[in-house]
């Protein structure tokens, strides 16, 4: 058995007393974690009755102890979605759909949850213009997908009567109504009293309840003398066990998931191989009920959006740098996962968005902020895909206008940029910035150099300008981008940056944004496109490289 856990427990390594991080080894002892590494007995098939017991205690130990968990910036007194499903008490054999406006705010008020789940590719219980008034009726739970039915069981376990399921409460065939619920998301996950995840089923017809491998979950005892003269027990488990047990799953990857998990105020995950909770406040799982040693929770990062009066963004003009900094963790996070449409890429995150917003009180642009347009200009493609869709979502300017991982790369001591945001514009559909995106640009004044491509090897390409000739590796934003031999191109000096030696010497180099040209104003001027970057080193060549090139205004799309 314990042979078979350490091919996944590699990282961490946990003696009985202190502990000590040595090469991403890390072994326990004082007593500081004696408590987390006391472990329950676990079972391989557990009754689903005893699963929702453990469940429902966690809920209710946060509910009793937790204020913080209680105060999101986004969330309101006896707010309610739109719609919500009516489950009755245990037992009740059918459901029925609540409109809010017509039928009023539940009575006394009470609470509701929401689900994160994954649709599959062919949902048949959805919401229609045709269906709303037959679900309003009612309709039995047991033609309800397993999922959903098991959904409406943990809310009966909890003595909570009313859920939230986007199938079942946002009209599917209409885009009005989409557009409208799309802009409360944030609300009602916020708002909920908790958020139910689906963590290891890749459809509603599949049941959340799992068998239990349990060399997957249990840390393994041996015996070590790594940092003692005499073999001592050691417990050792991998430095990603949270990660492993939730986002390796088919559901976490994906976009709308993302956050869903962050905005709601707690969420119980049905795993693969055990039930995992995350609060505002403290992170827990069958195994590591108190919580898993030094493992600190996303959710928890939101405490940084409570800005001091020291730090009032409205009197400052510019939001604290650990908000920035989280905006742009989460934002590197989110570009990992998946869209099954692409244009949902800033409506999937505009929750998110509107729970800074409502912190910060800046305004939004295609997922920037009007304080740090520069700063969060500065994004990189490591590995650049295929546009999955022709579909305008975003300005080129924006991370949000590629698909796949990009790297937010901020502002680091000592740097300087080397052009100036004159203006900055985006058009939304409706008047919530963070509605669906029309168009938009940025007019920067600075230095916009042609160049032509005399050799094209990728990932290296050289660059021949009226005053150097220099080779580089270019980072392209998307693999569609065809970048020719003898072709022509434009190149901005973006910011001068440094690097720093062993012996702190200091090495200039210089971020650039590469450019197409887009089309034409009305007026003649040229537009131009983004369409990648690159970095240039070389200290005695940054004159020639960039600087005696005039400097001029233009517009990028």
């Amino acid at each position: 058995m314990v042979s078979s856990r350490l091919q996944h427990f590699t990282a961490y390594i946990w003696a009985l007393r202190s502990w000590r991080v040595l090469n991403n080894i890390c072994y326990y002892l004082d007593t500081e974690f004696q408590e987390q590494l006391t472990f329950p007995t676990i079972q391989r098939n557990v009754q689903s009755d005893v699963l929702l017991a453990i469940g429902r205690r966690w809920l209710s130990q946060c509910q009793s102890s937790h204020p913080q968990c209680k105060q999101s910036p986004s969330s309101k007194y006896n707010w309610y979605p739109t719609r919500l499903l009516d489950v009755g008490e245990e037992g009740s054999t059918s459901w029925k759909l609540r409109v809010v406006s017509e039928d009023g705010n539940p009575s006394p008020p009470a609470a509701y949850l929401t689900l994160s789940y994954r649709w599959g590719h062919k949902p048949n219980a959805i919401l229609l213009s045709s269906n709303i008034a037959s679900f309003r009726r009612g309709s039995p739970v047991s033609c309800l997908p397993m999922l959903f039915r098991e959904f409406i069981s943990i809310a009966w376990h909890f003595s909570i009567r009313y859920i939230w399921i986007d199938a079942l409460c946002i009209i599917q065939d209409s885009e009005e109504d989409w557009d409208t619920e799309a802009a409360t998301m944030h609300l009602v996950y916020s708002n909920s009293t908790c958020n139910i995840a689906a963590s290891d089923s890749a459809n509603p017809e599949e049941s959340l309840f799992r068998t239990k491998d349990l060399g997957l979950i249990l840390p393994g005892l041996i015996e070590s003398s790594l940092f003692s003269t005499e073999p001592r027990p050691c417990y050792i488990f991998d430095k990603s066990y949270w990660d492993r047990q939730i986002c390796n799953g088919p559901l976490h990857n994906r976009g709308w998931v993302f956050q869903e998990r962050f905005l709601a105020p707690r969420v119980l995950y049905f795993g693969k191989n055990q039930l995992l909770w995350e609060c505002r406040i403290q992170h827990r799982c069958e195994v590591f009920p108190n919580g898993i040693p030094i493992h600190w929770s996303d959710k928890a990062m939101d405490a940084l959006l409570e800005t001091s009066p020291a730090d009032d963004p409205i009197k400052s003009g510019r939001f604290p740098m650990d908000t920035f900094s989280l905006w742009n963790d989460l934002v590197q996070k989110y570009s990992r996962c998946d869209l099954t449409y692409p244009s949902d890429k800033l409506l999937a995150m505009a929750g998110v968005a509107k729970l800074f917003q409502g912190a910060i009180n800046e305004k939004y642009l295609a997922g920037l902020w009007s304080s740090h347009v520069l700063t969060m200009m500065d994004w990189r493609v490591y590995d650049p895909r295929p546009r999955q869709s022709t579909q305008y979502r975003a300005p080129s300017w924006s991370w949000a206008s590629v698909d796949g991982p990009i790297r937010m790369c901020g502002l680091s001591a000592g740097a300087e940029f080397l052009v100036e945001l004159l203006s900055a514009e985006v058009t939304t559909k409706l008047p919530d910035e963070m509605s669906t995106v029309l168009e938009g640009f940025v007019m920067l004044k600075g230095r916009l150099i042609a160049a032509v491509l005399q050799h094209v090897n990728p990932p290296f390409a050289t660059f021949l300008t009226e005053f150097s000739q220099f080779s580089v590796q270019i980072h392209p934003d998307t693999t569609d981008i065809k970048l020719a031999e003898n072709g022509y191109i434009r190149y901005v000096p973006f910011k001068l940056s440094y690097q720093y030696g062993e012996n702190r010497e200091r090495t200039p180099c210089v971020i650039c944004l590469m450019l197409e040209e887009a089309n034409r104003a009305p007026d003649s001027q040229i537009q131009y496109r983004r369409i990648g970057c690159f970095n240039f080193y070389g200290q005695d060549k940054i004159d020639s490289f960039c600087f005696e090139a005039e400097i001029q205004v233009f517009k990028v799309l």
